[in-house]
């Protein structure tokens, strides 16, 4: 995403989830000065540390940590990634979105940040955009069943029923192992009237990872968790969901 999308994305959402979402902080955010050193090691050392405290519910310790990364090696893409997880927990959209859309060029190659940032444009409506990072993480994950669920989701609130969205609803209700999500794929698909379409239309190899794999290690170094479960709604209206670390 070019300089321009991404300042086109915070125009967009302010206009449609209002400024009240937003950290009321600085009038123009910068992301953290880095240390030209890059002191990498330390960067993963304080990175962890912020894991651990994320798991504890502890956001502004982990803030703090993750700050002191970026300050070690600005370039390390796990922190901006986790550092826009704890963002997006607080509600502060927009930062948020900075530092997802900073991980994406950072690691262009990993799932976790476009399926982030797409979660962040879910958040406030803009599905033809959540969608678009959706499918990029999906494709980079070699087909994530948690990353297809929320390509389903996001496509069923666009209103595209087409054979596309019935793959992606297929493979739920056959490789997830979360049952709400299974039966509300099933329920889509039958009240969409999406298990009418040919059965070619609806085929998939079944070779991709199972539940519960983790993504490879970001470049530059941080661990890799799976992407956390989410539980679908009994319509077809968003459930909650966060990103995940990395």
């Amino acid at each position: 995403m070019t300089p321009l999308k991404l300042w086109v994305l915070v125009a967009l959402l302010l206009l449609d989830a209002g400024c009240s979402v937003f950290h009321k902080g600085p009038a123009r955010y910068q992301t953290i000065a880095g240390n030209p050193n890059h002191d990498t090691d330390e960067a993963r050392k304080q990175t962890d540390a912020a894991l651990k405290l994320i798991d504890k519910g502890d956001l502004e310790g982990a803030e703090q940590k993750l700050q002191k990364a970026l300050i070690a090696d600005v370039s390390y893409g796990a922190a901006h990634n986790n550092l826009g997880h704890i963002y997006f927990e607080q509600n502060k959209l927009y930062l948020a979105a900075w530092e997802f859309e900073y991980a994406t060029r950072l690691m262009p190659e990993q799932a976790s940040p476009y399926n982030n940032l797409g979660l962040v444009y879910e958040q406030v409506g803009r599905i033809p955009e959540a969608i678009e990072n959706y499918q990029t993480a999906l494709q980079l994950s070699h087909g994530s069943v948690e990353i297809t669920a929320n390509l389903a989701r996001a496509r069923i609130r666009h209103g595209e029923l087409t054979p596309e969205t019935a793959t992606l609803l297929n493979e739920l209700a056959l490789r997830d192992d979360r049952q709400e999500w299974r039966e509300w794929a099933l329920e889509q698909l039958h009240t969409k009237h999406l298990d009418l379409l040919p059965a070619s239309a609806t085929s998939r190899p079944m070779d991709w990872p199972q539940t519960g794999d983790v993504l490879p290690p970001e470049s530059g170094g941080g661990s890799a968790t799976p992407i956390p479960t989410t539980v679908p709604p009994a319509d077809d209206s968003s459930p909650e969901f966060k990103p995940p670390t990395i």
